[in-house]
C-alpha cells in the first residue's frame, strides 16, 4: 500500500517503490515513454514528471 509522507509526494513514493522493487536486477536501463503530459509540473514543484522520474 502507497503511504504518503508529507515531505513527498505521489510520484516520489511511486519512482521509490520502483526502485526498491527492481533494486536486484542486473540491468539498470530504464525507457520511460508517455506523452505531452509528463512535460507538466506539480504544484509544489519546479520539475516536470519525467525529470522527478530521473
Amino acid at each position: 500500500m502507497l503511504r504518503q509522507e508529507s515531505d513527498t509526494n505521489v510520484l516520489d513514493a511511486l519512482v521509490k517503490l520502483f526502485c526498491d522493487a527492481c533494486q536486484g536486477y542486473p540491468a539498470k536501463k530504464l525507457f520511460i515513454y508517455g506523452n505531452r503530459n509528463g512535460n507538466n509540473k506539480q504544484t509544489n514543484s519546479n520539475l516536470t514528471f519525467y525529470h522527478q522520474i530521473i
